[in-house]
């Protein structure tokens, strides 16, 4: 079964208060392809000049028993990344191309990967995955100390004794961005 992009692609954004902005482009007799690519580079765009983004070249890309002396910060990781999905798709096109299988829209999704790749950390606790389970344990230990804990909502006490790295970039990206490009 081929994919439908239209399906696949959300024709909305969420804003800061929680509201959804539709898109109505997609019901009109408009150049899809054209469209896609700039709503992809607007939230690429968006992403660029967010705080949340730009707070990656102060954390440290940590890997474990490296032997060079380079360190690197997700900023940068983040943008090697972004790099390297571009080139991925590329090769992925020219794969299909050479199989006849028809890529149009695809070939329109170079953003959408880069911008996927941009905010792959945000998220991410300190310590990656080792992280994300210290924050697990520490809340489920001390937690229900703090008398604020029954303040939170079942959801919000489950967003931190499940704590997700990929997870917490959705909430930052949705709920602490602001449409003035700061988070």
């Amino acid at each position: 079964m081929k994919m439908n992009w239209r399906q696949l692609v959300g024709t909305y954004r969420i804003s800061d208060n929680g509201k959804q902005y539709q898109n109505d482009w997609l019901n009109k007799q408009v150049d899809v392809a054209t469209e896609l690519r700039k709503s992809f580079d607007s939230d690429y765009r968006r992403v660029i000049k967010s705080d949340a983004f730009r707070r990656l070249q102060d954390k440290t890309q940590v890997f474990p028993l490296e032997r060079n002396d380079f360190v690197r910060t997700r900023l940068t990781h983040s943008l090697e990344v972004a790099m390297h999905s571009r080139d991925i798709l590329r090769l992925v096109i020219s794969q299909l191309n050479e199989r006849n299988i028809e890529v149009m829209e695809l070939s329109e999704c170079y953003r959408l990967l880069e911008t996927a790749a941009l905010i792959h950390d945000i998220g991410n606790p300190p310590f990656g995955h080792f992280g994300e389970e210290a924050i697990r344990i520490w809340f489920e230990k001390n937690g229900p100390l703090y008398a604020c804990w029954s303040d939170f909502s079942e959801q919000q006490q489950n967003d931190f004794l499940n704590f997700e790295g990929n997870a917490q970039t959705i909430r930052l990206l949705t709920k602490l961005h602001h449409d003035n490009g700061t988070s």
